[in-house]
């Protein structure tokens, strides 16, 4: 299904799809910084047992989150979790194999 309620309405519509424990996969593409609604959006996904994914080209600092997964290019990726940091190889002769652990400088 796919919903476009529009910027004003985003965090709002994945809130209910998320809570609804109808929908196992909500993804909320490019949404205006979420605030207060990344606390309610997390909470709809917990009572509706459904998974939630936030994708933007911006950090969303309010949104709490267990996984966090940057793209940085040239084919590495930045993934937090839970206060550890891995930059991981995606492709090319070193693909699967971890760069670096523990805290990265920004990019």
């Amino acid at each position: 299904m796919l919903v476009r309620p529009g910027a004003a309405r985003a965090a709002w519509a994945a809130t209910q799809l998320a809570g609804s424990s109808a929908i196992p996969l909500t993804v909320l593409l490019d949404p205006p910084r979420l605030r207060r609604n990344g606390i309610r959006l997390m909470r709809a996904a917990e009572g509706g047992k459904s998974t939630v994914l936030v994708l933007g080209e911006n950090q969303d600092p309010d949104l709490m989150v267990s996984l966090r997964i940057e793209v940085l290019g040239n084919g590495r990726v930045r993934a937090h979790t839970n206060g550890n940091t891995r930059i991981l190889q995606t492709h090319g002769r070193q693909q699967g194999k971890r760069l670096r652990k523990g805290t990265c400088p920004e990019e």
